[in-house]
């Protein structure tokens, strides 16, 4: 078993402005040992406003997200978790797969369903065939939807619902490169989202590290001088 080692994002990485109730989507990260990163994104909203909506939800940008598909046999491509419920595809790759999470009861498409490319072949050496000796495609490409092609559900009694999963390679998911973007809706509020996907500290928090680092330098340096009169 892949060892992973687990990080958890639990900050809001979108807010809507005061006069509203707050929508916004987290996420956390897992960290897997043959260069990927899985992102588990959830959709957050108040007690008043609990989001129901997702819209035109696109992951995209860097080497792109990690996908899985059988294209052969009548297997569709897994945008959808419920396509992992076919006995042909190895349930052992389903944590590769960037795919909407079903949540209980189901969504409602508004819309032509989301689609998925795959165009870099098999950057984390995944199995490629399954034990029916059928090919897998498995790579990164995108993950993307066109707006107004809404999925509605039911929204979750805490206030936040696990909406999607996301895989990126490790370099793209330090520096943030895939962004997450689309809008969530609840109770008539339609917030707009943007999201860089990332493990990495920010450019600030890096900023503010190497400034302390020449702070220290320079009073040890000063030490030294005044020591030395």
């Amino acid at each position: 078993m892949k060892r992973k080692i687990a990080f958890s994002f639990v900050a809001l990485l979108a807010m809507v402005s005061t006069s509203f109730a707050g929508l916004g989507m987290r996420y956390d990260a897992v960290i897997f040992d043959n260069g990927l990163v899985q992102f588990s994104i959830y959709a957050l909203g108040t007690e008043g406003d609990k989001p129901s909506v997702i819209d035109g939800i696109c992951v995209q940008g860097g080497q792109g997200v990690h996908n899985v598909a059988m294209p052969s046999a009548g297997v569709s491509a897994t945008v959808f978790d419920t396509d992992w419920c076919e006995p042909l595809m190895d349930p052992a790759l389903k944590e590769y797969d960037t795919h909407f999470i079903t949540p209980p009861g189901g969504y409602i498409k508004l819309g032509p369903a989301p689609t998925e490319t795959i165009v870099a072949w098999n950057p984390a050496g995944l199995p490629e065939m399954n034990a029916y000796g059928l090919p897998y495609l498995s790579g990164t490409g995108t993950l993307s939807s066109a707006q107004d092609t809404a999925l509605g559900f039911a929204a979750d009694p805490s206030g936040q619902t696990y909406v999607l999963q996301a895989v990126t390679t490790f370099s793209d998911a330090w520096y943030g490169n895939c962004v997450l973007t689309g809008f969530i809706r609840a109770g008539g509020i339609d917030e707009c989202i943007q999201i860089p996907l990332r493990i990495g500290p920010e450019p600030g928090t890096v900023a503010m590290l190497v400034f302390g680092g020449l702070c220290l330098v320079g009073i040890r340096l000063r030490k030294k001088i005044f020591s030395n009169r």
